[in-house]
């Protein structure tokens, strides 16, 4: 099976991919000056010394190692870093929180050929994965230069767990070519090993150690400025299906509080468009985009714009995070509980498990299924000062409780590179 997908992406990967990639430039997904970096071009030369490589796929996971990085920075000052993700938005966002301090590439696809060419140019001393996107032609590549794979903050959601369970005896799961995994949890432990991962370990989960998202204190202040003590809550990381439920719990709450404020902030700024027409005209918008300024009579600001996500969080005290009532799984609550927000989600956050358990330990998230609930637990946060501010300390206090996992990790990870830097060096003293 496996010599099957490599002989199918060697030979019909290339004309297929190429293809996408063209479809990929047009639809704005894809960096056309940088394209080339997707068939295993680099864009500069590899600079000497140790050098090691670390892949995160998207936003999220660009977001969980900032703070890790600059701890290695800390400890090795010569090292390099290459760095590796999927998407335009996590480029642009490791290119403006890190700059100069990495070396920042787009990930090639998993074409044998492509795959060579990026490693013989870049030859890691070590590289990470973090979670869980695996490319069997690239692992089993590193593997076979013996290049030592470690994997971060591993995690497997149910559903990939199954599939792969399923396909045990028809393909080596990809988790056989990682020298060491540190996943998130116990529940995460057992799923690793029992598809064959190697010195599996539970290090926790190194997005409590991310760093607060970034802002501008001077939008936040124009904003709060607009704001003038109007309720406002902020609905962060939206997707299709769930703006409607937004809406429907903003006209409910209206009858009520005649002057609410929803800063809405969807997950795909592109959709902007979307959802104003989504809107329609029973409630008054003004998008961010457009460079609309939020009026007294604005129902909705609409925040389509990149890398604000911060600004937003700072400028309401209640946060819902989305993705979370719709089954897509939720998105990180860790964020707004780092910048002191009571923290609302819905039903469908399995993609968070852990993180969810530990807010409900200490009673520091409201969990919501139906818009009815949204609307009642949004009328006793406003009702209730005590309450709402009891929920933002609970959140922040779970937060900052979990930051010393970084501590762990770096532990782990200095052990691992001292030895993968003094074979590196053996080596070419022989």
């Amino acid at each position: 099976m496996e010599s099957l997908y490599r002989f199918i992406t060697q030979y019909f990967g290339p004309f297929y991919l190429r293809g996408l990639l063209k479809k990929r430039v047009l639809s704005g997904k894809e960096d056309s000056e940088r394209l080339h970096e997707r068939y295993g071009q680099a864009s500069c030369d590899r600079p000497l010394g140790n050098l090691i490589w670390i892949h995160a796929a998207s936003v999220g996971e660009s977001l969980s190692v900032i703070e890790l990085i600059r701890r290695l920075h800390q400890h090795y000052p010569q090292l390099t870093v290459l760095m590796t993700t999927q998407t335009v938005t996590s480029a642009e966002l490791v290119n403006k929180r890190l700059g100069h301090n990495v070396i920042h590439h787009y990930l090639p696809y998993d074409v044998p050929s492509w795959i060579d060419r990026f490693l013989d140019h870049w030859q890691p001393d070590h590289a990470f994965w973090v979670e869980s996107e695996l490319w069997p032609n690239l692992l089993s590549n590193l593997k076979k230069r013996r290049v030592p794979l470690t994997l971060l903050n591993g995690r497997l959601s149910d559903r990939s767990f199954k599939r792969w369970k399923s396909l045990q005896h028809l393909i080596k799961p990809p988790l056989i070519y990682f020298d060491h995994c540190l996943v998130q949890s116990q529940e995460q432990k057992e799923r690793f090993e029992a598809l064959g991962g190697n010195h599996v370990e539970v290090a926790g989960n190194i997005k409590y150690a991310s760093s607060p998202l970034p802002y501008d204190p001077n939008e936040l202040k124009n904003i709060k400025k607009m704001v003038s003590g109007r309720p406002v809550w902020t609905v962060a990381s939206t997707h299709p299906g769930e703006e409607q439920l937004i809406l429907e719990a903003h006209r409910k709450l209206k009858n009520s509080i005649p002057n609410l404020l929803t800063l809405l902030v969807p997950r795909h700024p592109s959709r902007g468009d979307e959802i104003a027409s989504l809107i329609g005209a029973s409630l008054i918008v003004s998008r961010r985009a457009l460079g609309e300024s939020i009026k007294a009579n604005t129902d909705i600001y609409l925040c389509d714009t990149l890398g604000e996500l911060g600004l937003f969080y700072r400028a309401a005290p209640i946060a819902f995070v989305g993705g979370s009532m719709v089954p897509i799984g939720g998105h990180n609550i860790i964020e707004p509980a780092q910048v002191g927000a009571a923290v609302i989600h819905g039903a469908y956050m399995h993609n968070f498990r852990d993180v969810i358990e530990a807010f409900r330990l200490d009673e520091a998230n409201l969990e919501i299924v139906t818009v009815d609930d949204l609307v009642a637990t949004l009328h006793r946060l406003w009702s209730d000062a005590d309450f709402l501010l009891s929920m933002q300390e609970r959140s922040l206090l779970v937060a900052k409780k979990h930051e010393k996992v970084l501590d762990q990790v770096m532990v782990q990870l200095v052990n691992l590179l001292d030895h993968s830097f003094k074979v590196t060096k053996n080596a070419g003293s022989t």
